[in-house]
């Protein structure tokens, strides 16, 4: 707990499912954060119910990072997870509240300027063997691939 020198437990990935308006259920305490349920299932609260149970899962990708807005109106949320937000939107942090917003995406790394696509103006049949070399530690961020012509 914050404050209490006890470390908090981290949640599970995803989002507890929808309640059920019409819902009637028993009131049952069966955890107390996720940490206590098996694999990936996550401690929600169904009503009265609290109970261990399948995630919904989060969209793909990330929020972007935003500012605390210092304004003097009340902060409105149009959402309160990814369920709430059309298509591929995620529900995030705006500066102030909750909405939703596309996630932000990794860039494409750029193509080493003395490397180039060629198309061949001919094609010559070669045999050649395939493997991927992963170097230890890794000296790019993704593995390299080979292709050796061997000779005939």
């Amino acid at each position: 707990c914050r404050g209490t020198g006890v470390p908090v437990a981290p949640s599970k990935r995803g989002f507890c499912p929808r309640l059920d308006p019409n819902l009637v259920t028993i009131c049952l305490v069966e955890c107390g954060s996720d940490s206590e349920c098996r694999g990936r299932e996550k401690c929600c609260n169904m009503g009265c119910h609290i109970h261990c149970t399948q995630p919904v899962p989060a969209k793909p990708g990330v929020c972007p990072k935003r500012k605390v807005l210092q304004t003097f109106a009340p902060c409105n949320s149009s959402c309160s997870d990814d369920t709430d937000c059309p298509r591929h939107e995620k529900c995030c942090f705006t500066g102030c509240g909750r909405g939703c917003l596309p996630p932000v995406r990794g860039t494409a790394l750029p193509l080493l300027p003395h490397l180039g696509v060629k198309h061949p103006s001919w094609i010559r049949p070669l045999p050649w063997s395939m493997g991927v070399l992963w170097a230890q530690p890794p000296a790019l961020p993704w593995p390299s691939t080979c292709i050796l012509s061997l000779p005939a």
